[in-house]
């Protein structure tokens, strides 16, 4: 499974700057600044490290797109045997609702994250505890366009979300509620195709 969503995500980064542009359709590389079902949860996993900070959003037409987004991590200690390595994919459907003046489009952005994380403590003997996570969300989206090929995004909204380790007995947490980015967080696109 892994494999298949890294070799689907690294095919699209390929395919999408080839595509020849018509009207009303664009796309570049950036990301969609959100939350993570592990937002929240680092007394349990360590650290919030994983985030999908690279990506791509591809507009079909002026009302439709895609977002695809991919974050890793390995963060190891040295002296020691602690490390913590994490992964995740972000899917999202921005559907364009408004267009306010010429530099703004109002977005609905439906989207799925999910995510896996391992933590391996030490000293030895080594405890390994793996991390699964899961998320949809639905955000209000906000892009101004700051020239023709630059767009800067923030976004409000819902999430429920549910995250797993493989422990016997499996600790299972579940959420739902509102999630939202400031100015410190906000998303981005440099359109380039």
């Amino acid at each position: 499974m892994k494999r298949l969503i890294i070799t689907v995500a690294t095919l699209s980064l390929l395919v999408m700057p080839t595509m020849a542009r018509s009207e009303g359709t664009m796309g570049g590389l950036g990301f969609h600044a959100g939350s993570t079902p592990f937002d929240g949860f680092g007394f349990l996993t360590g650290r919030d490290f994983v985030a999908p900070t690279i990506g791509i959003r591809q507009w079909f037409s002026d009302q439709v797109g895609g977002d695809l987004g991919l974050g890793y991590f390995n963060l190891s200690a040295d002296p020691g045997d602690d490390r913590l390595t994490g992964f995740m994919l972000s899917v999202g459907v921005p559907i364009s609702l408004k267009r306010v003046g010429s530099n703004v489009n109002f977005i609905l952005r439906p989207g799925v994250l999910w995510g896996t994380q391992e933590e391996e403590l030490g000293p030895p003997p080594i405890v390994t505890t793996k991390w699964t996570a899961f998320a949809i969300t639905g955000e209000l989206e906000a892009e101004w366009m700051v020239t023709d090929h630059l767009g800067v995004s923030a976004s409000h909204g819902l999430a429920y979300g549910q995250i797993h380790d493989d422990g016997t007995p499996e600790t299972k947490i579940t959420s739902f509620g509102t999630l939202g980015n400031n100015f410190t967080n906000l998303g981005f696109t440099v359109y380039l195709w």
